[in-house]
């Protein structure tokens, strides 16, 4: 079998959606799947320099003309010849507003005969009931041009991860599929220094015994991640259990996000310290998450099986207490429990599992059963 994938970018830590679009092909390919990827919006000029076709690999700048981009898709359709041509699919990863009407126009060039795939990993605003006004017109648009492409594909498989996404496809009539996410960063064996400042917290902390909580973020840290309710929460259970509490953030933030963060560090005290580790290669996150007492997700609790880096965190161990509970979707969805995943706003349930914590070996084979999944998905549509 050979798979086409369609993603924004192929840059390692660009796109989420990049990362794990990579990870798939690479675990097809280990099942002896051949598979190529197309990405339309590279922001990095030199990494949209035009067709690789020894490596199976095209690249779309994002100031590119959009036929010039169906001109890529359709030659690298014509060079690969894919059984499946798989689309990731994230509004904002081919449009800077979540509007990508050009999308549209690019996917209606494909030829017929290939079988399509799609997998949403979001879909518009307006999903919630807390959504504000104006994020409520931009998400009718955006869902009108979710529902052409859905036309226009025509896909024989479709998959996403979060209920709430599953309920809006099935209100348009589309036979949807679960497929949970798996990490986009690998378990190492061997945990190496991560950076100066939280080697020398980690330290202490283990000779100590135990004298301090360390807690960490990965990924953006969105608005909400950490509300008032939340830190007064996290000070208390320091001061209740006689331990500092100090936590950290890995990832590339965008200015807002900085900001954010910034305004917690400049509350820093002997009781709750915020620090700022920033981007690193993908080894260091790992070794960061192999030594933290718990993640804390910026990921609301409704859509925790979209957040990549929830799913990183427990292949790496880790209890995962999630702050935001403040999106209510709109349609109605079954009750969520999420396994490892602890509510922030049930402070008992906090105290319990923080404190007995359920200890799970970091798990390093996430990939094969979902990716055994994915192509039994895929084969049950034979060409």
């Amino acid at each position: 079998m050979r798979i086409l994938f369609i993603c924004p970018s192929q840059r390692p830590q660009a796109c989420g959606v990049g990362d794990y679009t990579r990870g798939l092909a690479s675990a097809c390919e280990e099942r002896g799947i051949r598979c190529g990827i197309i990405s339309l919006n590279e922001p990095d000029a030199k990494h949209a320099d035009g067709t690789e076709d020894t490596d199976l690999r095209w690249c779309c700048g994002v100031d590119e003309h959009w036929k010039s981009k169906a001109s890529k898709l359709g030659h690298a359709v014509d060079r690969f010849a894919p059984d499946w041509v798989s689309l990731q699919f994230v509004p904002y990863g081919y449009h800077p507003r979540g509007l990508c009407r050009d999308l549209v126009k690019i996917l209606k060039g494909l030829p017929t005969t290939t079988r399509r795939h799609v997998f949403f990993h979001e879909l518009c605003l307006g999903l919630q009931l807390e959504e504000t006004f104006k994020n409520r017109v931009v998400g009718l648009l955006q869902s009108r041009i979710i529902q052409h492409i859905l036309r226009v594909w025509r896909a024989d498989c479709v998959h996403t991860h979060a209920a709430p996404y599953e309920s809006w496809l099935r209100e348009c009539s589309v036979q949807v599929k679960p497929l949970p996410l798996f990490g986009n960063i690998p378990v190492v064996r061997t945990i190496a220094p991560v950076d100066p400042v939280f080697d020398e917290w980690v330290n202490q902390r283990d000779s100590e015994g135990k004298s301090s909580w360390i807690a960490g973020y990965f990924g953006t840290f969105y608005p909400g991640a950490a509300d008032k309710k939340f830190v007064a929460l996290l000070r208390k259970f320091a001061q209740t259990t006689g331990r500092q509490m100090l936590c950290f953030l890995v990832g590339r933030q965008n200015p807002e996000a900085r900001q954010r963060w910034e305004a917690l560090e400049r509350s820093s005290d002997n009781i709750l310290r915020w620090i700022f580790l920033g981007e690193m290669d993908a080894a260091s996150v790992s070794s960061y998450l192999q030594q933290l007492d718990f993640g804390i997700a910026a990921t609301p609790w409704a859509l925790a099986e979209k957040s990549g880096g929830i799913a990183t965190m427990r292949e790496h161990g880790l209890p995962v207490l999630i702050p935001r509970n403040d999106w209510t979707p709109r349609l109605a969805v079954a009750e969520m429990s999420h396994d490892g995943l602890i509510p922030a706003w049930k402070e008992e349930t906090v105290y319990q599992q923080l404190l007995n914590p359920v200890v799970q070996k970091p798990l390093r084979d996430t990939h094969g059963q979902i990716v055994s999944q994915f192509l039994e998905d895929l084969g049950a549509h034979r060409i």
